[in-house]
């Protein structure tokens, strides 16, 4: 199954407010939290990608532009 972060993101909310909630036994509660935490470290790991993808972007834009490659007017 593809990674979704907003899925992601919606999973850790609500692990985060059923570890909140005072009817959650010791057991169940070790569980939610490795779940959330290997949820937390895949988001991490996208954003991670989705930034150096952004980064690469924003470089190669630079690059035409100081060779003189003027398609496109962007305004930073």
């Amino acid at each position: 199954m593809e990674f979704s972060y907003e899925k992601a993101v919606n999973r850790i909310k609500e692990i985060t407010k059923l570890l909140e909630s005072d009817d959650i036994e010791m057991e169940k509660s070790f569980e939610l939290f490795a779940e959330a935490k290997k949820l937390m470290e895949e988001c991490e790991k996208y954003l991670d990608k989705k930034q150096a993808e952004f980064n690469i972007l924003v470089e190669d834009n630079f690059d035409d532009r100081e060779a003189g490659n003027h398609d496109e007017d962007i305004p930073f």
